[in-house]
């Protein structure tokens, strides 16, 4: 019925909670609806289970949960090299056992070749398993690289390196104004560690009216970013 929502929330391994990722809003007169919603999981590694769960809300009533369920993502849909996610927020790395007997050792290349990843380091857990969970990792962790060991004996198998970048997307939600971080998918303003994306069919583009800096910028075509006179957008990145 009108003013009646279902959000679709999902929980990977590196989330401490369910995380909405869509809302299906519906109006109009009470009737039966269906609907469906396709999550794209191609800059997902596999080898892990996904939970689902719905949630309905009532106008300011959100206390109705629906069904929920866990599917075992086992292939990927495919290859992951790189994974963006925004600064000081979590992610993982999985990979798909061999067998039983295997052993497995996660490596990070912060620019010198790869090395086994200390345990005891507190942005990583589970650096002897097959999933590899990073929290609350640091700007500057921008461009390490991570692979995964598998061992058996004199038998070895390294998985694709994947490699960690931020990015944060324009949204234009509130104003025009690069330094509001309200318009940004991060909540925070760009530094010289993070990639800006501007794409089309916002309802403000950005002006900056003070000295800003990111990594690197991408568009698309029907986008503008505007620099005001007298100040410098750096873009930093190779």
């Amino acid at each position: 019925g009108n003013n009646m929502q279902v959000v679709i929330e999902r929980q990977l391994p590196s989330d401490n909670d369910y995380v909405a990722i869509n809302t299906q809003q519906f109006t109009g007169a009470f009737s039966n609806k269906i609907f469906t919603y396709a999550d794209s999981l191609k800059t997902l590694t596999g080898g892990i289970y996904i939970k689902y769960r719905y949630k309905m809300n009532i106008g300011s009533d959100t206390s109705f949960y629906l069904d929920s369920t866990i599917i075992l993502y086992t292939n990927n849909c495919t290859t992951v090299t790189e994974s963006k996610i925004c600064p000081s927020s979590n992610t993982y790395f999985s990979i798909n056992p061999l067998a039983n007997s295997y052993t497995y050792q996660w490596q990070v290349n912060t620019g010198a070749g790869f090395t086994d990843i200390d345990a005891n380091i507190t942005y990583y857990s589970g650096t002897t398993s097959t999933i590899l969970v990073l929290k609350n990792i640091p700007p500057n962790y921008y461009g390490y690289q991570y692979r995964c060991v598998q061992t058996n004996g004199t038998n070895t198998v390294i998985s694709t390196p994947i490699i960690l970048k931020f990015s944060s997307t324009w949204l234009g939600t509130f104003s025009t104004a690069w330094e509001d971080a309200q318009n940004w998918s991060c909540g925070t303003l760009p530094t010289q560690y993070i990639d800006v994306v501007i794409k089309p069919g916002v309802s403000n583009y950005p002006i900056v009216s003070a000295t800003a800096i990111c990594r690197s910028l991408s568009t698309f075509n029907g986008t503008a970013v505007t620099v005001k006179n007298g100040f410098l957008l750096q873009i930093v990145g190779k």
